[in-house]
């Protein structure tokens, strides 16, 4: 199983990007909502810029090989 995700993570560097941006953004946000019963929209442009910032850097090391 172990070898299947490495494979597809080395085939679709992008897709792995935003598949980990939405599955932790949904994570954070259920964990925030059953901590304080309320859900931080601000919270949004934080994973938005780090998920820019993780495609920029995947680009790049794409880039290089």
């Amino acid at each position: 199983m172990w070898a299947n995700y490495f494979r597809f993570r080395k085939d679709h560097p992008y897709l792995i990007v935003v598949l980990d941006a939405i599955g932790l953004s949904l994570i954070g946000i259920t964990v925030e909502y059953l901590w304080h019963r309320d859900v931080i929209a601000d919270a949004f442009w934080f994973v938005l810029f780090l998920t820019i910032t993780s495609l920029l850097e995947v680009r790049h090391a794409h880039r290089k090989s």
